[in-house]
């Protein structure tokens, strides 16, 4: 089949460079490479992943999911607080959530845990939410919940189950700090909804994060480090002040840079030029852009 364009997100690339990796799976997906006329990347690090994990060059272009700017801002007061009502948190108190996939891999077990110990600090009243989408595993979430009866705090933690996508800028307006700590990742949408909705974000230090976006909205952490974790809690909701006209540049930049409409005509493009539909002849595995 030709050309064949693959788009390759973190979660299928990274998991073949890990120890124990399924050997199979691995031979698949560097067959899946080496056969490509094109490898789209979402973030600058994983064209050289693509190509470790090949052990050889990859034509590759980098291309961020969008995201849709009018759906995804802030200004959504009434959706803040009648989702919250829901919940049971007040309109004083301070919301954390954990947004990924209810999986290991993004963590949530750490960030329960940093949450569990910075509580005896915090000086109001914090709540921390898991987005319970995308369950891998119903046990992981038994796991969850055992731990927070086991800390003693039940009370503190939600738990919110799936919803429409069109009601995703509901659960970022109730939302005070995002939380974002995964094992490895490529770049995650949710760091760009997150902008776009002028949230405060808490996220680990992984190098495929740096230089995509502004992050003034951004505390970096160090990966797996759960006491500095437990720490940048603290210190988000101790100091946080709700206000809506918070890191507006950031959301600026997202319209200008991460749009779902660019998304979609750069994609055309891109698939056009590669099967010579632009007029020039078809481009079968040159590119590397970044």
């Amino acid at each position: 089949m030709t050309p064949l364009i693959l788009s390759a997100w973190g979660s299928d690339i990274n998991e073949h460079l890990e120890a124990g990796c399924d050997p199979g799976l691995r031979g698949y997906a560097i067959e899946a490479l080496s056969g490509a006329s094109l490898t789209i990347v979402d973030a600058p690090g994983m064209i050289e992943r693509c190509e470790t994990l090949a052990g050889r060059h990859i034509p590759s272009e980098m291309l961020h999911l969008g995201v849709d700017t009018d759906q995804f801002r802030g200004g959504l007061r009434s959706e803040r607080t009648e989702l919250r009502a829901q919940l049971k948190i007040s309109d004083d108190d301070v919301l954390l959530s954990s947004m990924r996939g209810l999986s290991p891999l993004y963590n949530h077990d750490l960030i329960l845990n940093a949450f569990a110990s910075s509580l005896p600090q915090l000086r109001r009243k914090a709540y921390l939410l898991f987005k319970a989408f995308n369950v891998q595993s119903s046990s992981y979430r038994e796991m969850l919940q055992c731990k927070t009866r086991e800390y003693g705090i039940s009370d503190r933690v939600r738990f919110i189950d799936e919803m429409p996508h069109t009601a995703l800028p509901s659960l970022y307006a109730a939302t005070d700090v995002v939380i974002n700590f995964p094992q490895r990742d490529s770049f995650p949408v949710t760091l760009l909804e997150a902008a776009a909705c002028q949230r405060a974000v808490i996220c680990n230090r992984l190098e495929t994060y740096f230089g995509v976006i502004p992050d003034e909205n951004i505390t970096w952490v160090p990966p797996n480090d759960c006491s500095a974790l437990a720490a940048a809690i603290t210190d988000r909701a101790n100091s946080y002040e709700y206000r809506e006209d918070k890191f507006v540049k950031v959301r600026q930049a997202i319209i200008a840079g991460f749009s779902d409409l660019q998304y979609q005509e750069r994609l055309g493009a891109i698939y056009r030029r590669v099967a010579g539909f632009d007029g020039g002849r078809p481009d079968h595995g040159n590119t590397r852009q970044n």
